[in-house]
């Protein structure tokens, strides 16, 4: 009896420890474009590509799409090769979406347009009362726009043109 019981109980923990085992290793962990996707599905929902990508600062900041939205997703690193969903900012798909998050010990403004396609876009900071110069950036590639905060008060307007001279706000 004492012998059916302890075979009982090392039956279970070997299907605890296996379904233990296979959570660790099936659970997304960000590593790849993939993983990452599947992250960014996991706390948004659907189904989500990622466009285009760049590291900053350890960091990966992602520029995704759904059927029906688009995001700006930072990634933070976890361990040596993983990495978490950190800040996600989603909009519709013909909208820029301008959204920050702390990187490393700074932040930063995070810009895309994933709608017509642009030659590129003007960043304008107004703080201390005053307008800055704007900061232009070519966005031939569709590339996600990293722009450290100025100061801790402060505007920001951004436009995109495209080749025709068009303005998206």
């Amino acid at each position: 009896m004492k012998k059916a019981i302890l075979i009982g109980i090392i039956i279970i923990a070997v299907l605890i420890a296996a379904f233990l085992g296979y959570q660790y290793f099936t659970e997304p962990k960000g590593d790849t474009v993939a993983g990452r996707e599947a992250l960014l599905g996991e706390a948004k929902g659907g189904e989500w590509q990622i466009q285009t990508e760049t590291e900053l600062e350890g960091y990966i900041v992602s520029g995704a799409y759904s059927d029906k939205e688009i995001a700006i997703a930072v990634f933070a690193p976890e361990g040596e090769k993983n990495y978490s969903l950190q800040t996600t900012t989603v909009r519709k798909p013909e909208k820029i979406i301008i959204a920050g998050s702390m990187i490393g010990d700074k932040w930063y403004n995070l810009i895309w347009f994933n709608g017509a396609q642009s030659e590129y876009a003007e960043v304008t900071y107004t703080f201390d009362g005053e307008e800055q110069e704007p900061q232009r950036y070519d966005t031939k590639d569709m590339n996600i726009i990293f722009s450290e905060a100025p100061s801790k008060d402060y505007n920001i307007n951004v436009v995109y043109y495209d080749s025709e001279g068009n303005k998206y706000e």
